[in-house]
């Protein structure tokens, strides 16, 4: 989950100072659990390369990643290599380097604490900021909100729903149909493409694709398949889709693979509520005549070919016949 709503939006776009400053957020989450990543709000005029990174209230970087492929604005997000755990009332700081100024803030935001379910934002000293490159953001001015947000898994301990059994007894797939994901609904509060790169040691087609889904992963859902460099193979819609659990699309003519040939499955989560488990894909995996490489996952924020790596398993997968 994150602190603001995927639709906040700032009051001001892009502020008129084109020096360099790290800016942040102070954050304290209600119950133990991991940051996974960071975004911000992006103007249209806040150009170059983004950093996040994530600190103690005392200055100490935990974590920092780069943001790949941007949008030309709006919430824009990246992920850290490694979940850091983060411990409930404790404060920490989430933040981004805008190389060249031109941010997006609210003044006296943060008159008041600011809460979002298990994340909250104390009033105290926050936003923050720190002009020049890779500083720990420590200042403060008018309470402004800067747009910086924690992109955070809690641990939980709901049951996870029986998957409803698909018709893959024919096929070769990643996952067994019994499988189920650690956390079935990650919030992420942002349309996003989530795939898988995998390739078969044997030559067949792919019939289809598959998703594993959450009770909060709502909306309508494309599939799709690409070649390694994002040329789409097949796609379409899901439909009769149940509840929670496997969802199976079948492409109205299967596609031919060729054997160590590398390719995409992917599909579309239009509200970010997927499935995912962190770091799975730190090692390749292998079954059967497929194979997943390590950070085979992949990913894009809106819809098209997800050209962002991961390691994370994002639970897509393939129905593929010798």
């Amino acid at each position: 989950m994150s602190l603001f709503a995927p639709n906040a939006v700032p009051a001001t776009d892009s502020n008129p100072d084109n020096l360099a400053v790290q800016l942040g957020t102070k954050f304290v989450p209600a119950k133990s659990g991991q940051v996974v990543g960071v975004r911000f709000y992006k103007g249209t005029t806040n150009t170059g390369t983004h950093t996040g990174s994530l600190w103690s209230a005392s200055g100490t970087r935990l974590a920092e990643a780069t943001f790949g492929t941007e949008s030309a604005g709006g919430w824009q997000s990246a992920y850290f290599a490694t979940p850091v755990s983060v411990t409930a009332g404790t404060t920490y700081v989430i933040s981004y380097q805008a190389p060249n100024g031109n941010y997006s803030s609210t003044g006296a935001f943060f008159s008041a604490p600011y809460v979002n379910g298990d994340l909250s934002a104390p009033a105290t000293s926050n936003g923050v900021y720190a002009y020049g490159n890779d500083l720990f953001p420590s200042n403060s001015y008018n309470a402004t909100n800067y747009w910086v947000d924690p992109l955070v898994v809690f641990d939980t301990t709901t049951p996870t729903p029986t998957p409803t059994p698909t018709p893959t007894a024919t096929y070769t797939t990643l996952f067994p149909d019994t499988a189920t994901p650690a956390n079935p609904d990650w919030n992420d509060p942002a349309s996003i493409e989530v795939g898988v790169t995998f390739s078969s040691t044997i030559a067949g087609k792919i019939n289809g694709v598959r998703f594993y889904k959450g009770a909060t992963n709502i909306g309508t859902h494309v599939g799709s398949l690409w070649s390694s460099t994002g040329t789409l193979l097949a796609s379409g819609t899901f439909t009769s889709e149940t509840a929670t659990g496997w969802q199976t699309l079948l492409f109205t003519t299967p596609v031919a693979i060729t054997a160590g040939t590398t390719y995409v499955a992917s599909y579309r989560a239009p509200n970010g509520q997927y499935s995912a488990d962190l770091n799975a894909f730190s090692a390749a995996l292998t079954a059967s005549t497929l194979q997943v490489p390590a950070s085979g996952a992949n990913y894009t924020y809106g819809s098209g070919f997800p050209n962002n790596s991961s390691p994370h398993n994002y639970w897509v997968d393939v129905l593929f016949s010798p």
